[in-house]
């Protein structure tokens, strides 16, 4: 059974509509953070990478924030090559952490 996408993740999509670029990834960054174990998460993620490149870049940047690698290996793949770069380089990012576990 697959876990349901998270609630409140349509509530961060209205809120960050309202934010500049760079508060829109921090947000979202700082929303997966808070969610690090939850089980919706990678379906949240998951939904984001099937959406278009704004939706993909959050899904990124909120899976960058966990050191989750498969979506990562999942956006290299996304249409959008601006999508496909910021996968990259979160997993020249995972690939450079020591395997002790995150910061």
């Amino acid at each position: 059974m697959s876990a349901a996408p998270l609630p409140d993740l349509d509530a961060l999509l209205a809120r960050l509509d309202r934010l500049s670029f760079s508060e829109r990834l921090r947000e979202a960054a700082a929303f997966a953070r808070d969610r690090r174990g939850d089980p919706g998460l990678p379906a949240a993620i998951g939904r984001l990478l099937a959406d278009d490149a704004h939706a993909a870049e959050l899904a990124v940047i909120m899976a960058r924030a966990n050191n989750l690698g498969a979506p990562l290996q999942l956006a290299l793949t996304h249409r959008s090559l601006r999508v496909r770069r910021l996968a990259i380089d979160a997993l020249v990012h995972l690939a450079d952490r020591p395997a002790s576990g995150p910061d």
